[in-house]
């Protein structure tokens, strides 16, 4: 998917709060920094590839440019967010034009049981605070909140 001139590089592998999808994020290498012009005009290439955490299958990928340097900027720049819930991702897009930055917020694939369906719509519905005072029992409150049942 790149051209092999672009040199990207891994910065981050990662599962979902749940298992089910693993993030690859790629980055364009090259430092900008000491160049005040181009800064500007020359935005790294970011590469987000969702996989399943199952089959390692390529799900998606979605790929943006960041006027951030790939090698010094706080990652902040450049990687994704994730919502508590794990069913959406956020990324920040520069607009070309402007140095206005956008958030582009991505809905994911929800895989898994009527149980974790369920553990996503209440932690849409609540906020991590007030999962833990919620009147269920402790193992399910874990669940809620990704902690594994050997704990």
């Amino acid at each position: 998917d790149f051209n092999a001139s672009l040199n990207p590089s891994l910065k981050d592998l990662k599962f979902s709060r749940d298992g089910h999808l693993i993030f690859a994020v790629m980055v364009t290498s090259g430092c900008h920094c000491k160049e005040r012009k181009a800064r500007r005009f020359q935005p790294i290439d970011v590469s987000i590839y969702v996989f399943d955490g199952d089959t390692a299958q390529t799900l998606h990928c979605v790929q943006y440019h960041r006027y951030a340097c790939g090698q010094h900027s706080c990652l902040v720049s450049y990687m994704p967010a994730f919502s508590e819930c794990g069913s959406r991702m956020a990324i920040v897009l520069n607009d070309l034009e402007t140095p206005i930055d956008h958030v582009q917020i991505y809905k994911l694939p929800i895989r898994g049981s009527l149980q974790n369906r369920c553990r996503i719509s209440i932690l849409q519905t609540f906020s991590p605070e007030t999962i833990k005072h919620l009147p269920l029992p402790h193992r399910l409150i874990n669940y809620l909140r990704f902690q594994p049942d050997y704990l």
